[in-house]
């Protein structure tokens, strides 16, 4: 195992490689999760996941060897009604965002009770293929602004020393064995790029939208 000199606080070494052994995947496009789903198949991973993600993975579970946990079992809420705030917690992100070789950090994680979160694959709702159907309403645009996605996508890229950030599912053969600091690095750069182009597509959208279309197919619960 190589090292790599990073700088915070003063130099610090990062091994090269990184081993996943806790995984958060919530994706709202499913589609070749059974290659992920391969990559980390056998390893003693266990895969933390929410809603419907949960419920494909544990549909999948008896062909694959990993073990299966619930978010809402680490940090003690169920999600709110509607798919909200499944992962806007402090256990997911302290998770996320503890950096390596910080001895304070392992212990505020343990005296929280959460783990270290190796991997996170993540995708977000489907915000620019929804604006661009005809006829859309400003409601249909609102609902399909994704919050938890992309605050998880920033915290694990800007973590690239000790966690890897997968937002597109050609990339999930990467994940086989342990991790590279490139690949991780690579991931990073894809994952802020994917949140900046998502980002600017809501506020291009929105920009457009003249005011008197605002209570326009507006659904109240």
């Amino acid at each position: 195992m190589t090292a790599v000199a990073t700088e915070s606080h003063g130099a610090r070494t990062v091994p090269d490689l990184l081993q996943v052994r806790h995984a958060l995947v919530s994706v709202f496009a499913k589609e070749r999760l059974e290659d992920l789903l391969g990559a980390l198949s056998g390893r003693g991973i266990t895969i933390w996941s929410t809603g419907g993600t949960f419920k494909e993975l544990e549909r999948q579970a008896p062909r694959f060897d990993y073990r299966l946990a619930a978010i809402s079992d680490l940090t003690g809420y169920p999600e709110m009604p509607g798919g909200l705030v499944k992962t806007l917690h402090p256990k997911i992100h302290a998770g996320i965002l503890a950096e390596p070789f910080a001895a304070d950090q392992d212990a505020y994680l343990e005296r929280i009770e959460t783990v270290r979160f190796d991997l996170v694959v993540c995708n977000l709702y489907p915000f620019q293929e929804v604006s661009r159907l005809p006829g859309v309403t400003v409601e249909r645009l609102r609902q399909n602004i994704d919050i938890g996605g992309p605050t998880m996508l920033r915290a694990a890229a800007k973590n690239f020393l000790r966690v890897a950030t997968v937002v597109d599912p050609a990339d999930y053969d990467l994940l086989r064995g342990d991790l590279p600091l490139e690949v991780r690095w690579n991931l990073a750069r894809k994952a802020f790029r994917h949140v900046l182009d998502y980002d600017r597509a809501i506020s291009e959208t929105l920009d457009g939208v003249d005011l008197a279309r605002l209570r326009e197919g507006y659904l109240p619960r």
